[in-house]
């Protein structure tokens, strides 16, 4: 493991500060002991805890939630982890996509492809299990998911599931993008990560299109 020293000046603002974590692609953990502080709590880019004893079942909490992922016996908020909202039927194309991570920078269009590498910054986590659940709006459209993405070869999948029935698994690194149509009413997407290897996430994007 190595260390990295951060000056961080006392005019930069949470913006300002979230961007010099992210350059490193650092997660930060603040773990306070008998603390309490609104200012820390309010923040959604890292992550918080206050213990209250150092026992191991205190210490286990907080590695669980931030460092496995596991939510064993524990109500912590992992937000470096933290998945979006599920997508919905939007004509501006905003609300009716997902992406893993919340800063992903991969492809956005079917012209784009992935840049070169950026170290460590926009990454997924390891033990991830989420799933995303995209409603049909209109019964007499198929649905088209386009998908990007850049996955651990077969250790991290993204799956699709018409109507309760897989359809579609993706792992790998995809030079441009995919794209499949499905006749269903609920599709979910399961994103499911091993425990070592991170790589720039995926983004997929829901159109209700003719038959």
């Amino acid at each position: 493991m190595t260390a990295k020293k951060f000056r961080l000046d006392e005019d930069l603002d949470d913006t300002d500060t979230n961007k010099i974590f992210s350059t490193y692609g650092v997660n930060l953990a603040v773990i306070g002991y008998k603390t309490n502080s609104t200012k820390l709590t309010v923040k959604d880019w890292y992550n918080y805890v206050s213990l209250d004893d150092t026992t191991p079942q205190d210490v286990a909490n907080f590695v669980n939630r931030y460092y496995l992922n596991s939510d064993y016996k524990n109500t912590l908020t992992n937000n470096w982890c933290k998945p979006g909202a599920d997508p919905v039927y939007d004509d501006t194309g905003v609300l009716n996509t997902i992406q893993e991570p919340r800063d992903y920078n991969g492809p956005q269009t079917q012209m784009d492809q992935w840049k070169s590498t950026n170290g460590q910054s926009e990454r997924y986590c390891n033990f991830q299990d989420t799933t995303y659940t995209y409603n049909r709006k209109q019964t007499t459209k198929l649905v088209k998911v386009t998908v990007f993405y850049e996955l651990e070869v077969e250790k991290d999948f993204l799956k699709f599931f018409a109507d309760g029935v897989e359809v579609e698994s993706f792992t790998g690194i995809d030079v441009n993008s995919s794209n499949f149509i499905v006749d269903a009413t609920v599709i979910q997407a399961k994103f499911t990560t091993d425990n070592s290897g991170v790589y720039r996430g995926f983004k997929a994007i829901f159109d209700e299109v003719d038959s």
